[in-house]
Order: structure tokens, then C-alpha cells, then sequence
């Protein structure tokens, strides 16, 4: 049957309706640009009563004739003069479009003969917006085109203008990767059997650095020579928004080189292709150091000189903030953009070499190696490195971080009536450095879960074969948090590895500089040996990642108590392999919190560490005691200690670090993330 229009008559008898598409809500634009010239109805065996648009000057009346009659119990509707306005029906539950472009052909390629075939697809309980979007691209050979109930969109991950995360770097040089030996020639670790069980270098970074200036993340890499040295990294750890729906993650980010490109990458669009992301905690079982899904940053680089920050400038220097300000133009000082870098999570894999960075296998070659729904759930970790001798100089700005083609709206900001709870709560609460007319409380809470202030996440041992995992879960219903989990062995060192849930949030924590305590008020299921808590983000000096001022605890069984921890009985020195006291604060006060971090702990954490087995842990509060207004400035109280507690030899100085997180900025903490981990063949990962 054929019809012909020429105006906007219903055909009661064909599931094709009078609609313009140029301004039907949830229509693409790209397709209404194209004029209707006709549609056709037919019973497709597959999928039942169906519907083509024919757009396009290509078109004539013959070809859909001939198109249409293809098609079981066919209608066709043509409109007469072109540009008219029937179509397919379009319910409320459309997907979007699957566009199939027929011509030009190659006789004749000119825009007048454009022809495409458009098809509506439905919402379904067999199809969701993914779902039909899959169907058009791989079955039909289409091109997609979402409506509005399948829109894409974007999540915030991170905007380096006011960071979420704590961000920190790690850079390796020759005397560190001597005091990576010396640690594993302490403990003994044989990684043989592993692959890339091997931690010799040549690799140098000096130069390198990790700075946040102005709203932008600068880093800056110096790499020469091979080996496990050879790569700059910075790290972020903490509660990740869900990006389970999106199609990948996309930076705006710009690359430059100081020095000048370099000419061993002449005719390439980029002239350094070491820049790498990571994220997450999944790793295969014969690797030593590679964990979390990882692939390549490609951005073209900038064409200026100018618009780097020096190498040699420290983040601490004013003349970096000035520098910064000029950082975007080039010699003739035009503006150079910022680019916009998407990296679809099918360009992820869990199987790369550690030494060079590269991809081993791709997740196009091997499906099981690709980003899982778990990860995606909650990223856990980020890790962006510079890996791989940079011949000079090289840097990449990148501003924000986004999830990508996501079907989800952006969860990642907090509802604005519960931060406003959050801040007044935090407002009411006095604290130890309230005005002098207030009386300052006994107890000062840190944290409740009745109304969380603060994001609360898991980590547990990947590394090196790790098979500890845990969890972290809110019940609204009694206000309080189930940490469970279970510590298991670490294989390949046949010691218990870790578990531990920690705080990430946008405020900082109250002043507590006044208190004598921590207050932990919990309620343990069974008897477990290695709970441990720890605060703050001072790193050891005589560890490479032990971070933190650290204590342990028992916690009373099957029913809810009060465990008080004299802040006298923490220790920034603490045993990375074991979680136990390396040096007391009773036999050092330098080890014993100091008055900075009472004053903002920036992250708190509990673990189950140095002790296999289960843990299931309830905990409803976390709070500072024994508070008053003139024990501020009054030293930590001395207890005695014990003399078997003597710091073991050590490696001379830790690897470089730097925190880039000010003091109001979130402190979702980072530890050991794959390269942190990869180099330290310690036991710290732990």
C-alpha cells in the first residue's frame, strides 16, 4: 500500500502518526536536519509491528517504493514535494534512533543525495537505553541517536578547581630504590615466581613534581634510563561516584613540553605516549605489582614553551603561582586550549607490563580483562603516571576528570539539604578552638553515623597476590556502620595482609587539640585480634607508606561499649608488614600526634590488620574525650613503654612525596596504589 501526504493526516490503520521531528522532544538534531520524505510500516519477524523513516534528498518516490516493498504487510506513506511532516509513531518509552545512512552513492556524492533510514526503538523490560543502543550498532550496523529519556551525560569525578580528593605523588631516584632493596633484603620476600618479579633500575626523576595550581593539575615528569624507577605518579583513594552506566572517562587536559618537542616523535600528533590512568584494585593472580585496570592518555601537545610551569619550581614557590598564569599561551600569547580527551573503558586491561606501562592485552582481545561492574561501581582508587623515558621535559594539565556516556544523572554532588545539615551540625558543635568565651565540652564528636558527615569507603591488599576484601554499609534504620570483611593471608608472604574502611569528605574535621582521647563507641560479632585505628596523614620517617598515627583495640563483643585510646598510646611509627607500634610515644614524643593534625586529622581509618580472620564490626560513633580548654596547650601525657618496642633497621629516607590537598580540601586518603605499590616490593602495600 502506498499513501501520499501532503499535510498531517493520522493512518488509523499503520503504526505511522502525524509528527515533527524538528521539534519533538527527544529527537536528535543531527537527524531532523534532514527532510522527511517519506516512511514505511511493516510486521518484522523479529520484533513485530515496525516502522523506517526515509530523510534525505536522495530519496525518490520509486526507491521507497522499492525499499518498502521489501518488507512484510508493508505500508508506505510518501509526502508529496519533500519536507513534510509524517513519520513513525513515537510513544513516550523511545529509546532513540538507529540510523542507517544508504547513500551517496558512489555514482553520485553530492549532499542532494543523501539518503538515511531512521527507525524508532522502544524502551523495553528486554531492552534499556544500552541495550538498544548495542542492538543498533552491532547488529544493525547503525549509527545511535539517544532521546531524551536515553540522553547521555556526564559525572563529576574530580575538578582539580576544588579537589574532592587528596592527591599525592610519588617519584623514585637512586637512593630510594637502594632503600627499596635494603627493605626487601629485611623481610626476606622472594617475588621469582611472579611476573616482572624484578625491581633493577637505571630509571632518575629528578625534576619531577606534582603540583595543583590555580584550578589545574600540573604534572611535570624528567624521566631518563629504564627499570621499575622510571615513571612519575600521582594517586587518589576514597569513595569513587557509581560510573557502572558510562561508556568511559573523559579529562580536559592539555600536554606540553618546555624544552621543545621532541624529534623522535616527529609526524606523531603527540610527542610523549607515556602519560597512563588507572583506577581500581582488581589484579591477576601471577602479578607482582600490576593491579587495577590501566590505559593510555593520548593528548597532542601544546605548541608552546610558555605554557609550562618549570620543572625546577617548587609548589611551595610563589613564582609557580606566577608562572601558572601564563601556562595556557603561546609565544604570540594566544590562549591554547584545553582539549577534551575521552578514553572509552574498552581501552582499559588488567594485563599490562609493569616495567614499560603497555598494554600486554587488550580488553578488545580478551573480553575478562575489562573493566567489571564492581570497579565501576566504585573506582576505589586513580592513579595518572608519566611511565617511560620523556627525552626533556614534559608535563600534563588536566582540570577535571569526568565518567562519561553515562545513562545515570550525576549523584556525585551531595544533596543540598543534607549538606546543609551536614555544615550546620559541624557549625553548632564546639570545639577545642571555639571562642574562649564557650565553654569547651567534654567530648567532641568526629564523626556519627545517625548522620554521616563524611564518605566512608574500603581498602583492602591487592597487592602482591592479596586476597583480604571487606565492605562498608550505612543502616539508617540504628544509625550505625557494618565494617565486615575477612583478613586473610597475603600468599607469597604467608602473613595476614589488611582490611580497613576510612573517611573521605569535603570539610575538615573538628579541633581536638584539647582532648586526651579518641572514643570508639562499637560492638564487635566475634573475637578478633588486629583491630587498629589511625588518623592524620603525617608519613613516618622511617617507613615508606606507613601514614598516620596509629593505635590498636578490642572491641567488646555482642553488645555495644565505649573504647577509649589515649591519644598517648598512637604512633606515626608503625611496622608497614604488621600494623604494630615500631616505636611508642612513650619512648619518643616526636612520634606522638602533634598539634596540626589534633587540630584537623584530615582522614580517619579502622583496620583488621596483622591478625587473619573474620571481622564484622558495628560502630556508631567516633569521638574525641577528656576535652578541655586549658589541656590545649598542655604536652601529650608520657606512659610508660615497652623496651622490646625499638625501632628495627630501617631504610635511610622514604621515597619523595607530596601532598596536594589543602587543609579544606576532602582527604579521601591514598595509600599504596598500583605504581606506589608497584615500586615499594616491601610489604607495605600494606
Amino acid at each position: 500500500m502506498v499513501i501520499f501526504k501532503k499535510s498531517c493526516l493520522v493512518v488509523a490503520a499503520a503504526s505511522c502518526a502525524v509528527v515533527n521531528l524538528s521539534v519533538l522532544k527527544g529527537v536528535n538534531a543531527e537527524l531532523a536536519d534532514y527532510d522527511l520524505l517519506g516512511s514505511c510500516t511493516y510486521t518484522s519477524p523479529w520484533t513485530g509491528p515496525t516502522c523506517i523513516e526515509f530523510r534525505g534528498e536522495g530519496w525518490e518516490s520509486a526507491t521507497m517504493t522499492d525499499r518498502c516493498a521489501k518488507e512484510t504487510d508493508s505500508t508506505l506513506v510518501i509526502v508529496e514535494g519533500g519536507g513534510g511532516e509524517a513519520g513513525c509513531t513515537t510513544p513516550p518509552e523511545l529509546a532513540g534512533w538507529c540510523v542507517l545512512t544508504i547513500g551517496p552513492t558512489a555514482e553520485d556524492e553530492t549532499s542532494s543525495s543523501t539518503m538515511l533510514e531512521a527507525s524508532p526503538m522502544m524502551i523495553s523490560a528486554m531492552a534499556e537505553c544500552s541495550g538498544n543502543e548495542m542492538t543498533c550498532e552491532t547488529f544493525v550496523g547503525g549509527t545511535w541517536e539517544a532521546a531524551t529519556n536515553c540522553e547521555k551525560s556526564n559525572i563529576m569525578i574530580e575538578s582539580f578547581d576544588d579537589p574532592k580528593f587528596m592527591w599525592e605523588s610519588f617519584t623514585m631516584d637512586d637512593a630510594k630504590m637502594g632503600d627499596m632493596n635494603a627493605m626487601q633484603n629485611q623481610y626476606g620476600f622472594d617475588i621469582s615466581g611472579y611476573n616482572n618479579g624484578n625491581i633493577n633500575s637505571t630509571a632518575t626523576t629528578t625534576g619531577s613534581s606534582m603540583d595543583i595550581v590555580d584550578g589545574i593539575m600540573i604534572l611535570t615528569a624528567n624521566i631518563t634510563g629504564d627499570g621499575v624507577g622510571n615513571m612519575v605518579t600521582m594517586i587518589a583513594g576514597g569513595k569513587f561516584p557509581d560510573l557502572s552506566t558510562c561508556d568511559g572517562l573523559q579529562l580536559e587536559a592539555m600536554a606540553t613540553r618546555p624544552g621543545g618537542v621532541d624529534t623522535t616523535m616527529e609526524g606523531k600528533e603527540y610527542d610523549y605516549d607515556g602519560y597512563m590512568i588507572d583506577f581500581g584494585n582488581k589484579k591477576l593472580p601471577d602479578n607482582v605489582f600490576e593491579y587495577g585496570y590501566r590505559a593510555n592518555i593520548v593528548v597532542p601537545i601544546s605548541n608552546s614553551d610558555a605554557a609550562a610551569i618549570d620543572a625546577n619550581e617548587s609548589s611551595s614557590d610563589t613564582s609557580s603561582v606566577v608562572s601558572s598564569t601564563t601556562r595556557q599561551q603561546d609565544n604570540n600569547g594566544q590562549q591554547q586550549p584545553f582539549l577534551t580527551v575521552n578514553i572509552p573503558f574498552n581501552e582499559f586491561s588488567l594485563d599490562y607490563d609493569f616495567i614499560t606501562g603497555k598494554q600486554t592485552t587488550s580488553c578488545m582481545e580478551d573480553a575478562t580483562l575489562c573493566p567489571d561492574e564492581i570497579t565501576l561501581r566504585n573506582l576505589e582508587t586513580m592513579t595518572i603516571t608519566a611511565i617511560g623515558k620523556t627525552n626533556g621535559v614534559v608535563q600534563l594539565h588536566i582540570k577535571s576528570i569526568h565518567g562519561t556516556g553515562c545513562d545515570a544523572v550525576d549523584t556525585n554532588d551531595m544533596d543540598d539539604s543534607q549538606e546543609k545539615n551536614n555544615n550546620e551540625h559541624r557549625v553548632d558543635q564546639l570545639t577545642c578552638s571555639s571562642s574562649s568565651d564557650s565553654a569547651t565540652p567534654d567530648e567532641i564528636i568526629l564523626e556519627s553515623f545517625s548522620n554521616p558527615s563524611y564518605d566512608w569507603g574500603t581498602q583492602n591488599d591487592p597487592v602482591m597476590g592479596g586476597e583480604s576484601y571487606s565492605s562498608m554499609e550505612m543502616t539508617e534504620s540504628d544509625g550505625t556502620a557494618y565494617f565486615t570483611g575477612e583478613v586473610k593471608n597475603v600468599p607469597f608472604l604467608g602473613v595476614p595482609g589488611y582490611i580497613k574502611t576510612q573517611s573521605a569528605g569535603m570539610a575538615p574535621y573538628p579541633d581536638v587539640s584539647c582532648c586526651d582521647s579518641l572514643k570508639l563507641t562499637v560492638m564487635g560479632m566475634e573475637e578478633y585480634g588486629g583491630y587498629r585505628v589511625s588518623f592524620g596523614t603525617k608519613r613516618a620517617k622511617t617507613g615508606f607508606f606507613a601514614t598516620g598515627f596509629k593505635g590498636n583495640f578490642d572491641a567488646p563483643i555482642g553488645e555495644y561499649g565505649d573504647v577509649v585510646i589515649p591519644f598517648n598510646m598512637f604512633s606515626v611509627e608503625w611496622d608497614e608488614a604488621t600494623g604494630d607500634q615500631k616505636i611508642t610515644c612513650a619512648k619518643d614524643p616526636d612520634v606522638c600526634p602533634d598539634m596540626e593534625t589534633l587540630q584537623d586529622m584530615e582522614l580517619i581509618a579502622i583496620w583488621g590488620e596483622g591478625a587473619g580472620g573474620k571481622v564484622n564490626l558495628y560502630i556508631k560513633s567516633i569521638s574525641a574525650v577528656g576535652c578541655s580548654s586549658s589541656s590545649s596547650t598542655d604536652p601529650l601525657p608520657s606512659i610508660g613503654g615497652d623496651a622490646e618496642n625499638s625501632s628495627p633497621s630501617t631504610p635511610s629516607s622514604p621515597p619523595s612525596f607530596s601532598s596536594n590537598a589543602s587543609k579544606r580540601s576532602p582527604v579521601a586518603t591514598i595509600m599504596m596504589t598500583r605504581f606506589v605499590v608497584l615500586t615499594v616490593i616491601s610489604f607495605m602495600l600494606f
